[in-house]
């Protein structure tokens, strides 16, 4: 790590408000003019580290939420093609730093990285939400969801899409509160159930449930989908789970080798 950046990170993890919106304001105005995939990287490298480096808690929340409130910025990152172009890699550097860096992630930090993931998962949502576009939720799912956060890779470490599958229900509700400009002790559940469905994320659910039909997948992790998401009584409320859920038949013989499968070859994250 060279001076300059080190310089940068320590600005950006500082406890001084001053100080880390600098940092953030150059960042806002690097992103203006990044077009290549290592450039969003390096971003989000130097992002996670100063991340690592936050060492109050009320400085950590408050530089997730920093942090996350980048995807927001609509010059950047709304309103066109074009700019959803720049969202997509931008979203895709994240979660490939966070991949790549995970196991590196020890006791004492994990919290606030788990907490930069809610932040961060939320924002996204939130722009997919905006652009009400199918196509381009389908976009978001493909080229970013389906290739890191929930692709069964086993250099993806369970801790990221489970805590993914834990938050997903919940943070879809805030975006669609926070859009609608209610809270969501204000919302029915009828009216909340149509403007999930107007929001067009059943592509974001439909990827997550049909790893339960996946068996090149471990076993764990296609019960805890069930567990977690299959029989949310919310999200069967929502609809999304009759929309996005299509359970396959599978013969004895396919279990009992998935089962050897997992017992032969599985060693975990």
């Amino acid at each position: 790590m060279d001076v300059q950046n080190k310089k940068f990170i320590n600005n950006l993890a500082s406890n001084d408000l001053k100080t880390r919106r600098k940092s953030i304001n150059s960042i806002q105005e690097r992103l203006k003019i990044t077009k290549k995939k290592a450039d969003y990287d390096r971003i989000w490298k130097g992002l996670y580290y100063a991340m690592w480096f936050s060492d109050r808690p009320l400085t950590q929340q408050k530089l997730a939420d920093e942090l996350a409130d980048i995807f927001l910025i609509e010059e950047i990152f709304g309103n066109d093609d074009k700019n959803f172009e720049k969202f997509i890699k931008f979203s895709k550097s994240f979660w490939k730093i966070i991949a790549l860096e995970w196991l590196n992630i020890d006791y004492h930090r994990i919290n606030k990285f788990l907490l930069l993931l809610r932040r961060v998962f939320n924002r996204q949502l939130e722009v997919v939400v905006k652009y009400n576009d199918i196509n381009k939720t389908q976009e978001y799912c493909d080229r970013v969801l389906n290739k890191f956060v929930f692709s069964g890779d086993k250099r993806i470490y369970n801790g990221i899409p489970f805590h993914i599958i834990d938050i997903a229900k919940d943070e879809l509700v805030k975006v669609i509160t926070k859009l609608n400009k209610k809270d969501e002790e204000e919302l029915d559940s009828e009216e909340l159930t149509k403007l999930i469905k107007e929001a067009k994320v059943d592509p974001i659910f439909k990827l997550i449930l049909d790893l339960v039909n996946n068996y090149h997948i471990n076993k764990d992790y296609r019960t805890y989908i069930k567990d977690n998401l299959v029989n949310d009584q919310d999200l069967i409320d929502y609809g999304i789970i009759e929309r996005c859920y299509k359970p396959q038949y599978v013969s004895k013989k396919d279990v009992e080798e998935d089962e050897g499968i997992d017992e032969a070859e599985w060693k975990g994250f």
